[in-house]
């Protein structure tokens, strides 16, 4: 049987977006967060969006729900 991997994540896209009440409101750490306007990993490329975003990272099994309510 091949293995299956899944990767669950829930993200919040915005033009302003206030990461730090986001997490504060939630009680919760984002995995990746990010404001319109600074460097991607590429520095001549500009993100265009504020980004508030969890992810249970990527776990080998064929249960996507157990994934679901980890996060």
């Amino acid at each position: 049987m091949e293995k299956t991997h899944v990767s669950v994540e829930f993200a919040i896209f915005g033009e302003s977006i206030n990461i730090e009440k986001i997490s504060k409101d939630l009680n919760i750490t984002p995995t990746l967060s990010y404001h319109k306007g600074e460097p991607t990993s590429n520095p001549k490329v500009f993100y265009k969006e504020d980004c508030w975003e969890i992810d249970t990272g990527y776990k080998e099994t064929f249960y996507v729900e157990e994934e679901i309510e980890k996060l």
